[in-house]
């Protein structure tokens, strides 16, 4: 039967089953479009391709193999991409309880005292490693803290981090405008490329900020530069333009603040909803049309 001929006999169900299938189709393809390598996506493509050329030439034994091919590739995903699937599955269920009831002036207080503290370490070469929470929990991520529960001071992180203190090699957790932990052992990453050249406080942020949306805040002593590392991605900060980047997290703490690769996830969600759309079609016509 030939596209025309099959799309005027749509009716609503019809109507209602594609329109499901594509959004599971947009859903998937939105976050591998964000998450999986080009090269995965491009094995992924071919693999299905082929599996269309074995069913429309009836090739049941090439159907078969591609098939087992397809099910082992996402199997692997499942393992590879674990950390990722937990984050995003985290995400969608984390509204319902995340926040903080801290005011919008309480909250401007300490960034004023914590960007001015940590502008402070950077002119004396204190080393210092600052995580601040978004929505997303970070329990399974952070290990070995110390209980503190203090209001955010200048003098009280630079006592934490001065080499004299048994806690400066590790990290200062902070949740609203109150430091909760220090001596904290954040996870490292392995995204040599991102880290550079830069040592393990830089890895550690990087670490955290790969599996949840905390801001964490580096201070090298080696250089007495500040970066900051969100959503996998690590980059150096003037001190001048630290507050506003506080300021910035602390409005949209899961990712969409001025720099955070806005374009690539507009260009996924045209891509991912142009894509389901089509293959939701094409999937009605092929098999059921």
């Amino acid at each position: 039967m030939s596209w025309t001929a099959s799309y005027r006999q749509l009716g609503p169900a019809d109507l209602l089953d594609i329109m499901l299938v594509a959004l599971v189709l947009f859903v998937l393809l939105y976050w591998m479009l964000l998450h999986v390598s080009p090269r995965g996506l491009a094995l992924l493509a071919l693999l299905v391709a082929l599996y269309v050329v074995a069913r429309v030439l009836d090739l049941d034994l090439a159907r078969a193999v591609v098939l087992s091919l397809l099910g082992l590739m996402a199997l692997l995903g499942m393992i590879v991409y674990q950390s990722e699937i937990r984050r995003s599955l985290d995400r969608v269920m984390r509204r319902a309880s995340s926040g903080t009831t801290t005011s919008r002036a309480e909250q401007l207080d300490s960034f004023d005292m914590l960007a001015d503290a940590i502008s402070r370490m950077a002119d004396k070469r204190l080393g210092a490693l600052i995580a601040i929470r978004g929505h997303e929990p970070w329990s399974r991520s952070v290990h070995g803290g110390i209980r503190l529960e203090g209001c955010i001071s200048g003098p009280l992180l630079e006592s934490i981090f001065s080499t004299q203190s048994p806690g400066h090699d590790g990290a200062v957790l902070i949740e609203g405008n109150r430091i909760v932990e220090f001596a904290a052992h954040l996870p490292l990453s392995t995204n040599l490329a991102e880290v550079g050249e830069h040592g393990t406080r830089h890895a550690a942020a990087l670490g955290l900020s790969e599996v949840c949306d905390a801001l964490v805040i580096v201070v090298s002593e080696e250089h007495g530069t500040i970066s900051v590392a969100h959503e996998g991605a690590i980059q150096r900060i003037a001190p001048a333009g630290l507050k506003a980047r506080l300021e910035a997290f602390w409005r949209h703490p899961d990712g969409e603040t001025p720099g955070r690769h806005p374009a690539r996830r507009r260009g996924a969600w045209i891509a991912a909803a142009l894509l389901a759309a089509v293959l939701a079609a094409a999937g009605w016509w092929f098999w059921g049309g």
